[in-house]
């Protein structure tokens, strides 16, 4: 598998987790908005597990993010 394959299976899984994020924080607002507070506080746990998940993958993938978006949007050649 090439490296310009590689970037982009991460972007995508960094993608994945950010809208991940976003779900369980929308969710977690509509069942409080029914005044589920249970399910709402276990949407807000969902949420904290989430983000840091998210903020692991961010540590290592950082630097090679730039990259992974150019290829994505097709600046780059995209397999060599």
């Amino acid at each position: 598998m090439s490296t310009d394959q590689n970037k982009l299976r991460a972007l995508l899984e960094y993608m994945e987790l950010n809208h991940k994020v976003a779900r369980r924080r929308l969710f977690a607002e509509e069942a409080y908005d029914v005044k589920d507070e249970k399910q709402s506080w276990e949407w807000l746990f969902g949420w904290c597990e989430a983000k840091d998940e998210r903020a692991q993958m961010w540590t290592w993938f950082q630097d090679e993010y730039p990259d992974a978006i150019m290829l994505k949007e097709g600046y780059y050649e995209t397999y060599k």
